[in-house]
Order: C-alpha cells, then sequence, then structure tokens
C-alpha cells in the first residue's frame, strides 16, 4: 500500500509560503490513487477540461437558481 506525506493548512499566507518555495511537491499528484476516484474537484488539465465540459451546462447560474428555494427552507429547518 503506498503512502503519502499530507500537509494541511488553515490560513491563505502559509498555503501561499508553501506554494511559491514547493510548488512541484504539490502539484501533478496522482490525484486518482490518492483519492480512489477521478473528480472535477482535484483535477488539473486535460481531465479538469473535459469534467468542467461536462458539468458547466447543468450547473449554470439559472439551473442552480432553481433550488435556491429549497436551500434556503432547509437551512432555515436546521
Amino acid at each position: 500500500t503506498p503512502t503519502y506525506q499530507v500537509l494541511v493548512v488553515s490560513d491563505i499566507p502559509t498555503f501561499r509560503d508553501v506554494m511559491r518555495r514547493r510548488p512541484s511537491e504539490f502539484s501533478g499528484m496522482d490525484v486518482e490513487n490518492f483519492t480512489g476516484s477521478k473528480n472535477m474537484v482535484l483535477s488539473e488539465g486535460a481531465m479538469w477540461k473535459k469534467h468542467r465540459r461536462i458539468v458547466s451546462r447543468p450547473l449554470n447560474e439559472r439551473n442552480l437558481n432553481k433550488f435556491v428555494p429549497m436551500i434556503i427552507s432547509l437551512g432555515e429547518d436546521l
């Protein structure tokens, strides 16, 4: 079983510092093996473009606005 080093950062200045100093260590990761699946959030390059094309129409502003009343209602129930 492969192991991975993981860095969790909770503030923007630290994130920027890490990415400036060691960008190659956090770019181009083998995301599929790390997460167990391919997904738009963690993909890069051609894979990201493919996922974005697939979801851009269903997730456009007009379609998402249809869900606002339901989201507000669910939030008020919490």
